[in-house]
């Protein structure tokens, strides 16, 4: 079976804590004919150990990577994509035959394309560009599989960071000393690596993208090498994430309605600085002792 003409996109990387603003910055890059974004799967991570470096694959390996993109979605719904399981595993399938020495790099990558952006399924796509938080601690790993692969990075104050961590429901904490502990190990892990790789790391941060949407994803595109004219703010959004909470137990549920509620709504500068009203003298204190 023949591949989509465009099988040979470069994979590239979205990282940063949760709450920092990569989910904004995928919905912006996504309005951009050139840049195919993905929904937030971390199945590439997941086996990342157990298949990289692999050049056979029987059957049972890709059944276990299906059945891990379907465990992860009852928590994480592909909202904005559609995903079409029996075509992928076609297009799979077909690799492995049609190839002696396989790549888990490119079954990756087949996997990745067939995640359609709903709107505009990315046809004359340059760049596919995978977003998850827990990829910062990890990019020495992914930038060793996808050799080429390109990481942008974005900071978010420590405090206003905190502050929307604190306020959001599903998360597993909302004490202050434990989430200054995980910025700072982000953000330190996401700065060692690219004070070593600059060619291939671009850090922003979120109080600039969200002041300066048009500007800060200029950076970006200039970055990834493609159009960076485009005034990507302008554009309509495409993953419309209207939709329909699925059954799912009460913590994930909350946190479906909050994270795609969040899709809908534009980037919002006027929050920037809620921290410094939302956060008390003695929690600010120990943001900034910590971090």
């Amino acid at each position: 079976m023949a591949l989509p003409a465009n099988k040979n996109l470069k994979l590239n990387f979205i990282t940063g804590i949760g709450r920092s603003g990569t989910t904004v910055l995928t919905q912006l890059l996504n309005r951009h004919p050139a840049v195919h974004c993905l929904p937030e799967a971390n199945f590439m991570l997941f086996f990342l150990y157990h298949f990289d470096g692999k050049t056979s694959f029987a059957a049972t390996d890709i059944d276990l990577i299906f059945e891990q993109i379907d465990l992860f979605e009852l928590s994480h719904p592909f909202v904005g994509w559609t995903f079409d399981k029996t075509e992928t595993r076609k297009q799979a399938d077909a690799y492995l035959r049609e190839n002696t020495t396989a790549s888990y790099t490119e079954l990756c990558r087949i996997i990745y394309r067939n995640f359609k952006v709903v709107g505009d399924e990315k046809t004359n796509a340059e760049l596919l560009v995978d977003k998850n938080p827990s990829y910062t601690l990890f990019m020495p790993q992914l930038s060793e599989a996808v050799s080429q692969a390109k990481f942008i990075h974005i900071l978010r104050d420590h405090r206003a960071n905190i502050l929307s961590r604190k306020q959001s429901v599903y998360l597993e904490s909302p004490h202050v000393a434990y989430n200054a502990i995980r910025w700072l190990l982000f953000n330190k892990k996401a700065m060692r690596f690219g004070a070593r790789h600059k060619d291939k790391f671009l850090s922003l941060r979120y109080e600039d993208l969200a002041r300066d949407a048009d500007g800060e994803t200029e950076k970006v595109c200039r970055f990834l090498g493609i159009d960076a004219s485009i005034k990507l703010s302008s554009l309509p959004v495409l993953q419309n994430a209207e939709a329909e909470s699925p059954i799912m137990p009460e913590k994930f549920k909350k946190r479906f309605e909050k994270k795609y509620s969040d899709l809908n709504k534009p980037v919002n500068a006027s929050r920037i600085d809620s921290w410094k009203e939302q956060l008390s003298t003695e929690e600010i204190a120990t943001c900034d002792a910590i971090c």
